[in-house]
């Protein structure tokens, strides 16, 4: 049976790879993905807890802290109500306990992540998501601004409101790129998903109204083609957004019919061969984005990595010659270029034990070769 890519209409990663280190989900990597969901929806159905929102250990420099799980909004094309549950909120003071504990262990970067952010605080008398982040920076600011930050995993496209931006703009820890659960451009599209609650204009006007306090953003999304009824007037729609929006990256897949799901009853089927046709279509409006953002970013004098290791590196290197690579601030994929030894045994590098300043030096295939400032 034909496997087809599964990841954004399953919503199981937090946030997609960065620039340069995206490998496409092969069969088996969608086969795995579904025997997870399937063992968590075995789960519930026993009557089992969903697993604990905390981290107990995290090897990389850039953990993950869950605030969220479940959703009660059903996207006609998504399996997740199913298998997640309703939406589950983590209190404040827990969040905020556990993000001060992986600072003060050295972690410089933590993903704020959830299955729906948006839906955060429905369950809870918590606040939404945008009080919760203004609480977690006031928290800490203070004490790690400069030193470490927030990444924001996923958000829709109408959660971004005047207050939404207001907040984002005071925030002091946070990263200036945001991941977009776009999914498409057209209207009639989106409403047949279930997604008829934003237009992308929302997404056009947040972006407008954040350049001026984030001259240099990222900005990623996910995207479906060859949803059931897709015209080719849609795809142009789509296509039309992606040259208006300063995207650095963007994650496309052809729709995937899900057992269980309205729109695996929807007429208008898309056939496979056209799916992967418009699929590969977007993603070659997509790639030439990347480059106009690539080349933006290479213009920068200043960024600052947070590497997916931490320790002491010699020569731009880690003990064994391991090479050091990580994010900027704005979501692309950096790779520390090694410095050359000196005839006195070489200049002490910098540790990795925070935010490393660097600036770009190059581009590669894979993203920015940066050195240490």
């Amino acid at each position: 049976m034909r496997q087809e890519k599964a990841f954004p209409q399953s919503e199981i990663s937090p946030l997609p790879a960065p620039f340069g280190e995206l490998e496409h989900s092969t069969a088996s990597n969608a086969e795995a993905q579904a025997a997870a969901v399937m063992e968590t929806a075995a789960g519930a159905a026993t009557g089992n807890r969903f697993p604990s929102f905390s981290i107990s250990t995290f090897k990389r420099a850039r953990p993950v802290l869950k605030v969220q799980d479940g959703c009660a909004h059903r996207c006609t094309y998504c399996i997740v109500p199913l298998t997640r549950g309703k939406p589950r909120s983590r209190p404040v003071e827990d969040v905020v306990e556990e993000a001060r504990r992986l600072l003060e262990s050295g972690h410089v970067e933590i993903m704020i992540s959830g299955i729906n952010l948006g839906q955060y605080g429905r369950d809870a008398q918590t606040g939404d998501f945008w009080s919760l982040l203004r609480t977690l920076d006031a928290a800490l600011a203070p004490e790690f601004s400069g030193q470490a930050r927030f990444r924001i995993s996923s958000l829709e496209p109408g959660q971004l409101d005047a207050h939404a931006l207001d907040v984002l703009r005071r925030c002091r820890m946070l990263c200036p790129h945001l991941h977009i659960s776009l999914q498409h451009g057209s209207r009639n599209v989106l409403k047949r998903m279930g997604r008829g609650h934003y237009s992308p204009s929302m997404l056009e006007n947040a972006v407008r109204e954040l350049s001026g306090h984030w001259p240099a953003m990222g900005l990623g999304a996910d995207m479906i083609a060859g949803f059931p009824g897709e015209t080719e007037e849609d795809v142009q729609e789509l296509l039309d957004l992606i040259t208006r929006l300063p995207l650095g990256y963007a994650h496309v897949f052809p729709y995937s019919r899900r057992p269980g799901t309205a729109a695996e009853r929807f007429e208008g089927q898309i056939p496979h061969a056209l799916k992967l046709e418009r699929a590969a279509r977007v993603r070659q409006a997509v790639s030439l984005k990347q480059k106009e953002f690539l080349a933006a970013q290479m213009a920068l004098p200043r960024m600052l990595l947070a590497a997916d290791t931490s320790g002491n590196m010699r020569n731009g290197a880690l003990p064994g010659g391991k090479k050091i690579k990580g994010v900027n601030e704005y979501y692309a994929a950096c790779f520390l270029r090694p410095r050359e030894a000196s005839p006195e045994g070489g200049v002490s590098d910098p540790s990795l034990s925070g935010l490393l300043p660097v600036r770009p030096v190059e581009l590669s295939d894979k993203g920015l070769i940066v050195e240490p400032l």
